[in-house]
């Protein structure tokens, strides 16, 4: 019986295809192929919950909870702020506020899609002086800049938030036997440029996609320091 399938993603123009192991062989049952469903949910980004109390079946999507929208966190110095990503779901507070600072200016956060120990993110801001406006193709060139060449770009981004459009990319680096993706994001206003990168555990470009699409958009060229569920 088969033991592995070829699962397929798209970005863009291009396909990502890998072949994914079963953890036991299919099994023929009254003339169909049985699989463990869980491979599939998870090759899909998602992730499989047991309720035991209802003996039910629960598949969510990773990006279907990844902030609460209430939460925030930011910098009064610099002046921002974005939703806080929840580090386990199940808790009733974002438990992911433990940020802490990797050089003068830049904070770097941690957590967990679904809170899965195996799907892990972290997220590292840093603003710098701002100045006029860059086209799409000088905001790419400078992010550019500090990242090492064996970077390649896989997928040109641009997301709006209320204070201007990001402009960034997920990027790709060969590793011994597979692909590992890191995204790199730019916002330029007159008074300051920030910069936010996020890197994800065995993350794909689709994972990277619904990570981008919650966060980005809650970035707030600002800092409530009024607002009771911001952390400063």
């Amino acid at each position: 019986m088969a033991q592995c399938f070829t699962e397929t993603r798209r970005a863009g123009s291009s396909s990502e295809r890998k072949v994914v192991k079963l953890p036991q062989p299919a099994v023929e049952k009254q003339g169909a192929f049985m699989v463990p469903l869980r491979v599939f949910v998870e090759s899909l980004e998602a992730v499989v919950k047991f309720d035991s109390k209802n003996t039910t079946i629960r598949n969510t999507r990773a990006a279907d909870i990844l902030v609460d929208g209430k939460h925030r966190i930011g910098s009064s110095m610099d002046s921002w702020s974005i939703a806080a990503p929840l580090y386990n779901p199940s808790e009733s507070t974002a438990t992911s506020w433990f940020g802490f600072e990797t050089h003068p200016g830049g904070w770097s956060w941690s957590g967990s899609l679904n809170a899965n120990p195996e799907s892990s993110f972290n997220i590292t801001i840093w603003a710098d002086d701002g100045g006029k406006p860059f086209t799409d193709d000088e905001a790419l060139e400078q992010l550019k800049k500090p990242i090492l060449t064996s970077w390649f770009t896989v997928l040109k981004r641009t997301l709006k938030t209320n204070d201007g459009s990001f402009v960034g990319f997920v990027a790709g680096h060969n590793e011994p036997f597979s692909v590992t993706y890191s995204q790199f994001w730019i916002l330029r206003l007159p008074e300051k440029t920030y910069y936010i990168d996020i890197f994800i555990g065995n993350g794909s470009v689709e994972k990277h996609k619904w990570v981008a699409d919650q966060l980005l958009p809650t970035f707030r060229a600002s800092f409530d320091d009024k607002d009771a569920n911001s952390m400063d």
